[in-house]
């Protein structure tokens, strides 16, 4: 018994050596997988936001002025031909959680323009017969941007950049668009 336990006892110190050698070296793949995560989606992510920002630009920009002209309608095509890039790119890359709310948001965008008098798909809804008001713009706009930000909350999330259990995207008058 007494030649048994040495040998237990070395075989006890050998398993927990293994054992902090495994967690170490799982905690540096973890670290490392996070890493090459951010690397890749924060890229897309900002992409992706950045698109949308440039897209309610025009909208605001067509808002003030109140009419379809040729420079805007090419301003609107632009927009929205960076912002679909975007949400390929999303739809790649993002989890799908993500890429059906970038789309979503996307498509009230894309909806929004073309009410507004901006045909941008094949199958174009017809622009409204009364022109929108500016209120009724921002009203829309407002809820578009609600959800490009709780969508930024999951995106934060996902890169482990807010907890799972911090979903405020904070006062609504922080990012009202089209400011009276």
């Amino acid at each position: 018994m007494q030649g048994l336990l040495p040998l237990l006892t070395a075989a006890l110190g050998a398993l927990i050596a293994f054992a902090g050698v495994w967690l170490t070296q799982r905690r540096a793949d973890l670290r490392s997988l996070q890493e090459r995560r951010e690397h890749r989606l924060l890229p897309a992510y900002l992409r992706y936001h950045s698109s949308l920002r440039e897209w309610v630009r025009v909208i605001e920009s067509h808002a003030r002025g109140d009419a379809v002209t040729p420079d805007r309608e090419e301003q609107m095509r632009a927009a929205f031909e960076q912002a679909k890039l975007a949400g390929y790119e999303m739809d790649l890359m993002a989890p799908p959680e993500l890429a059906r709310g970038a789309e979503r948001v996307l498509d009230r965008l894309v909806e929004l323009s073309e009410l507004l008098g901006y045909p941008l798909r094949l199958s174009a809804l017809e622009p409204r017969s009364e022109p929108f008001s500016r209120d009724e713009i921002r009203r829309t706009l407002v809820a578009i941007s609600d959800a490009r930000l709780a969508l930024m909350v999951l995106m934060q999330q996902d890169l482990g950049l807010r907890s799972k259990n911090d979903s405020d995207i904070g006062d609504r008058d922080e990012h009202r668009m089209l400011r009276p």
